[in-house]
């Protein structure tokens, strides 16, 4: 059984598909905007999920998808979106943004909304992740704006930006989490 654990050094150990949602003052997002700072250690991806109040943080990953009832229909609730033509997903997903660093087995840095890729860029700091040192990586949400990049959040450290045409409101949920191998996250801000 994969579970989420503190090791001695204060490093957080978060294992495949589970997601370790931050809470308490300071990591949440505030009005939607903030960032999100963390430095990590992982063999393939650092994963940071960001959620709107309305929803439902879980411990799994892979949440997105509701089941439907016996008519084929999703049962409403807050915080859910129908998915993208493009996304090739049944049913409602709810709303989120997914931040993969070394995503694609530490290829690319990529960008999801609501379960479909949004953006994804290769060759800029965080397409590639080292299990071998820690790496500062940070996500800064504003008004639909995606900023991503390592070490101190400045322009000069900036890896990539996306702008979401309709932005998710409301977010305040911060995720971490991991596809493929367990993932050592500490110093989380």
């Amino acid at each position: 059984m994969n579970l989420l654990r503190l090791n001695l050094d204060g490093s957080l150990v978060v294992p495949p598909f589970e997601c370790a949602w931050l809470t308490g003052s300071g990591h949440e997002l505030l009005n939607g905007s903030g960032c999100i700072i963390v430095e990590a250690r992982a063999e393939t991806d650092v994963t940071i999920i960001l959620k709107p109040s309305g929803a439902t943080p879980a411990t799994k990953r892979l949440q997105p998808l509701q089941r439907t009832n016996e008519q084929g229909q999703v049962p409403a609730s807050p915080g859910m979106q129908t998915p993208s033509s493009t996304s090739g997903l049944p049913g409602a997903v709810e709303a989120n943004y997914t931040i993969i660093f070394g995503s694609h087995r530490n290829q690319c840095l990529k960008i999801e909304k609501n379960g479909a890729m949004v953006s994804q860029v290769q060759g800029v700091p965080g397409s590639k992740v080292s299990h071998k040192e820690y790496g500062r990586y940070w996500v800064d949400v504003s008004k639909g704006v995606i900023t991503v990049g390592m070490g101190e959040p400045c322009t000069a450290s900036i890896s990539h930006q996306w702008v979401d045409p309709a932005p998710i409101q409301g977010l305040s949920h911060v995720g971490l989490s991991c596809w493929d191998r367990h993932v050592s996250y500490r110093n989380i801000k």
